[in-house]
């Protein structure tokens, strides 16, 4: 990871990636799961105890960039359901911004790039 002294769990949870240039990502308020049955477990259908779930939200947990050098750029930002995520571009800075349920903007940070530049996260 990097300068962190937290280490994300990453499992099961659903990761994602918003790049410069895609549209906002929206974390969703709901999760689904398959269900923990396969087809051999002799439950029919086998699809049984699949669910869906409320969200609770997540984590922006890194940065990357062609600026940054060999590593990424360490930062957390909660996320809650319903938050869209979007990076907007002035010159070579890229803004990581935030917009919740109620209309407020955070930009919780900041980060050079050239031509690549990007922000990992995860909600479960």
């Amino acid at each position: 990871m990097g300068q962190n002294n937290s280490i994300p769990n990453l499992a099961n949870v659903t990761q994602f990636r918003v790049m410069v240039g895609d549209s906002a990502f929206v974390i969703p308020d709901s999760v689904t799961g398959a269900s923990p049955s396969g087809i051999s477990s002799g439950l029919s259908p086998a699809t049984l105890f699949d669910t869906k779930r409320p969200g609770v939200g997540g984590y922006i947990f890194c940065a990357f960039s062609d600026d940054a050098g060999p590593a990424a750029l360490d930062f957390q930002w909660k996320l809650y359901p319903g938050d869209s995520v979007v990076l907007t571009v002035v010159s070579t800075t890229v803004t990581v911004q935030i917009t919740n349920v109620n209309g407020v903007i955070t930009k919780p940070f900041t980060f050079e790039h050239t031509a690549v530049g990007g922000i990992q996260g995860y909600y479960s």
